[in-house]
């Protein structure tokens, strides 16, 4: 039943009978219904003391029935919903009318359409008449999700395939290089300088491939993960990540200074993986010719956010590379000495990206790059 339907009857807004007010509003309202279905959503109308439900058109057909097929029973349309799903339907109505509309009405459900196949749904309301605390009439719409559905699904599959692939080939990999290593001390002084040569790039190519291969593992790690927004101390964060680093710092003479850091929102864990990653490319990418500095400071990002910087004094990054070194497997530099698993800054920006915050890199006043990032101010 369309939305403008007669002034006062169920399933219809109330319309003023009579006059050029009557057709204003019945023709505003169905091109209203008109512009809702044009993206593919259906809209439902709830009188609920009166106990009478009115689908649209494109909501019936949305479940494979002709318009005005499924009636006008609330009973009719929640034997559409998959017994499955009731429960969850049942609990957001109950917790929406009980905080009186302050919690939104608004979840993904199965729907049993009248071929018997299953279908997912988009549904979204709200309580527009009370009397007192009580729901008079509840409106809203419905969208066909399931094909947004199957393709997230495909996606869930292809990650956790690739991510055993990559679990398969760690084992061969630390095969290769025990291997390596043991050949080498087996022949011990009995290899010339070529061989030596070649036992180190065999050793640099094995780790170089297995720095991909836990890169990959700590991708699909950091996107499987859910941010529960709980406050973190910022300055615990890149203290620990520092002592994770303490060989490396030590082998290189480098130093990292930390200034007071704020407390930010979002998960520990990650945020922890985002400092160590920082840091340890900072290290990494160190001028031969300086003894690596590596400071991290706070700077102003505004009311709602805090801003970090981690600056060093190494070979820098090139404006015209700035934005391509988050890309997926971007390498800076090809040559073997230096080069990475092309995710380090790719895994950054994906965690600083599921806080709602951003990444970007500058000049650094010691000489080489700054990388800034912002997160959610925490308390």
């Amino acid at each position: 039943m369309p939305l403008a339907t007669a002034a006062g009857g169920p399933g219809g807004a109330s319309v003023p009978p009579g006059g050029a007010g009557d057709d204003l509003t019945r023709d505003v309202l169905s091109h209203f219904e008109c512009m809702i279905e044009a993206g593919l959503a259906g809209i439902w109308d709830w009188h609920v003391q009166d106990n009478a439900a009115f689908m649209s058109p494109r909501l019936e057909e949305m479940l494979g029935f002709a318009a005005g097929e499924l009636g006008t029973s609330p009973a009719t349309w929640r034997q559409r919903v998959h017994p499955e799903d009731l429960p969850c339907l049942q609990q957001a109505f109950r917790a929406h009318v009980e905080s009186h509309g302050a919690k939104p009405f608004d979840l993904e459900l199965r729907y049993l359409r009248k071929d018997g196949a299953t279908v997912w749904g988009h549904c979204r309301g709200r309580v527009v008449a009370w009397r007192g605390a009580t729901p008079v009439r509840m409106m809203g719409i419905l969208s066909d999700v399931t094909e947004l559905r199957r393709r997230e699904a495909a996606l869930d599959e292809i990650r956790d395939l690739a991510l055993m692939a990559a679990h398969d080939l760690m084992a061969p990999a630390n095969t290769i290089a025990g291997g390596l290593s043991m050949l080498q001390s087996a022949l011990g002084g009995a290899i010339d300088d070529e061989a030596r040569q070649i036992f180190g790039m065999a050793g640099r190519a094995v780790d170089q491939l297995r720095a991909r291969i836990s890169a990959v593992v700590d991708l699909f790690r950091i996107e499987s993960t859910e941010v529960a927004f709980e406050p973190v101390d910022l300055e615990t964060c890149f203290r620990d990540a520092s002592v994770w680093l303490c060989d490396e710092v030590a082998r290189c003479d480098g130093e990292i200074r930390l200034d007071p850091l704020p407390r930010a929102s979002g998960a520990a864990v990650l945020i922890g993986q985002l400092a160590q990653n920082l840091l340890s490319n900072a290290l990494k990418y160190r001028h031969p010719e300086r003894r690596p500095i590596v400071r991290v400071d706070a700077f102003d990002a505004g009311p709602d956010m805090v801003g970090i910087r981690v600056s060093d004094n190494g070979l820098g990054i090139p404006p015209e590379q700035r934005e391509r070194v988050f890309e997926l497997f971007h390498r800076l530099r090809e040559d073997t000495a230096l080069a990475g698993s092309g995710l380090g800054l790719t895994l950054c920006e994906r965690v600083v990206s599921q806080h709602g915050g951003r990444i970007w890199v500058e000049d650094a006043d010691l000489g080489g790059a700054a990388l800034l990032f912002t997160l959610p101010r925490g308390g």
